[in-house]
């Protein structure tokens, strides 16, 4: 070439072999991972699993500690309030002994009144449930934000929930003395946020922004475990409209969506009116799950279904609750709030300037709307009503592990003929499935024990199933035995079939029987 003498030229050829070295090498990696593809990088472990299953049988002790912790508790908060005399009848009355899992430290461990450290298996469940609410939270158009868990005491002044909201708010100041709270709801923040956008047109609405965070609320008595903490998970949305009416379509969407939500918890959720209290607004209902461990009356018509809590009716009659809306009795039962909905009108967007502006109109203060779900609190309710006969029950589309893989025990004659490698192709197979399969396996590879003992642990668990890789496999090589948490009888299928079915959807038990039916 003109110009390019043979030093540059040989140069040129050192870097163009390199280069073709370098791409070489990478297009082998490629193909190398896309073959690692085919099989998980790593499994998860029962013998892995924090705390150990080994310690499941420590619960009398623990429930001691926990008990002793909340009586002292509150015994010290009531003894202004009812006397020494009659505190301890009065605490008694109160302590409610949650489900032995959540006091044994399978779920958390408390650390103090209305506090609480998650531990992986709830913190599982509560990935789960967040992903079912980001999928119904994106049908509805609403997208995800953070705000801030510490706020400014100005919007909470300019709303008059400073001095509103009582002793339940954590106040602080920093070294500068500014005054801070930490947020037990974010309506000041989130209104904060959209007005600092300046007037909106009809065009650029509604606006629907939801989290998943923590909040802290300073409870007089925390009690029940999770069901009433001081610091815990919630989920809440709020949402901007133009109109009173367009507001009022967005209530009752996310109404139905929130109804849907527990539907697929298998919650027995009631929607009922409820009092707007210290949040304000025009209307209100809360999701209440009837439970002993509720501390909220729950009133219900069985004639024509309205349901309301004690708190949002007017003072009963002659000691009776009669409906309103066709006259019939109100029957009363305990129940646990698991969510809460306000339509909010103007107070907010109006005392923290978010507007909207129509053309040839002044501007007008938005119409809004906040919904909460308390996550730690469903996950807690969801086990104590579910939960029996010694075994953690989950609402299968959040349970920590939807499968256990179980394999021969070490040193038996179904290891000598299968070896365990065999579990871990029918692991790596389940896997290979989908995603959401891949995030939810368990291989029991605890092999000193029987195959017996560790499906009794995998329905403990909470595994709505259980796939044995033992005595039948070997009398039948291409199949694999499954168990479910609800039921006694195995369920037989080859792996191909198996893998499959499982790797469907989420109701695996509904896959199986479809499976055998067609066969």
């Amino acid at each position: 070439m003109p110009g390019l003498t043979w030093r540059m030229m040989g140069k040129i050829c050192s870097m163009t072999s390199l280069l073709r070295t370098l791409l070489l090498r990478s297009t082998a990696c490629s193909v190398q991972s896309a073959q690692c593809c085919t099989r998980p990088a790593w499994r998860t472990l029962a013998s892995r699993l924090y705390p150990p299953l080994s310690q499941w049988g420590m619960f009398p002790a623990v429930e001691a500690e926990f008990e002793k912790t909340e009586k002292d508790h509150l015994e010290a908060e009531l003894e202004d309030e009812v006397g020494p005399s009659h505190s301890d009848v009065y605490v008694k009355d109160k302590i409610v002994s949650t489900n032995q899992f959540e006091l044994g430290g399978m779920l958390w461990k408390s650390v103090g009144p209305g506090l609480f450290h998650l531990l992986p298996l709830a913190v599982r469940a509560l990935q789960r449930l967040e992903q079912e609410i980001d999928t119904e939270m994106e049908a509805l158009g609403a997208q995800k934000i953070s705000l801030s868990l510490l706020s400014p005491a100005a919007p909470w002044q300019a709303s008059g929930r400073w001095s509103e909201f009582g002793d339940e708010l954590f106040r602080l100041q920093d070294r500068k003395r500014a005054k801070l709270c930490l947020s037990p709801t974010h309506e000041e923040a989130v209104t904060t946020l959209v007005a600092s956008r300046g007037h909106l047109s009809p065009s650029q609405l509604p606006i629907r922004l939801y989290q998943v965070t923590t909040k802290f609320r300073d409870e007089q008595r925390p009690r029940a475990g999770p069901l009433r903490a001081r610091e815990f998970m919630m989920k809440d949305l709020y949402t901007f409209d133009v109109s009173s009416n367009s507001a009022a379509e967005s209530y009752a969407a996310i109404l139905a969506s929130y109804t849907r939500i527990f539907h697929r918890l298998d919650l027995p959720v009631v929607v009922a009116e409820a009092a707007v209290g210290a949040m304000g607004g025009e209307v209100s209902h809360e999701f209440l799950l009837p439970s002993s461990l509720g501390e909220d009356e729950l009133l219900s018509c069985e004639e024509c279904g309205r349901a309301a809590n004690m708190e949002a009716v007017q003072s009963p009659q002659n000691g009776m609750d009669m409906c309103s809306k066709c006259g019939g009795p109100m029957r009363t039962k305990r129940a646990v709030e698991l969510g809460h909905a306000f339509r909010l009108g103007e107070r907010y967007s109006a005392a923290l300037g978010a507007l909207s502006t129509k053309p040839g109109h002044s501007p007008s203060p938005l119409h809004m709307c906040c919904f909460g779900l308390g996550l730690t609190r469903i996950l807690a309710a969801a086990v104590e009503t579910l939960s029996e006969n010694g075994s953690l029950v989950w609402p299968r589309v959040i349970a920590p592990f939807q499968v256990v893989v179980v394999g021969p025990k070490a040193g038996s004659r179904e290891e000598a003929a299968l070896g365990q490698g065999r579990a871990e192709e029918v692991y790596d197979a389940l896997a290979n499935t989908s995603p959401v399969l891949r995030r939810t396996l368990l291989l029991d590879d605890r092999t000193s024990l029987t195959v017996g003992r560790r499906v009794i642990d995998a329905k403990r668990l909470g595994a709505p199933a259980t796939v044995v890789v033992a005595k039948h496999a070997t009398e039948k090589p291409g199949e694999v035995e499954i168990l479910f948490q609800q039921g006694s009888n195995s369920h037989f299928l080859a792996l191909e079939e198996a893998v499959r079915v499982l790797g469907k959807t989420n109701d695996v038990e509904t896959n199986v029987w479809a499976e055998k039916r067609q066969c």
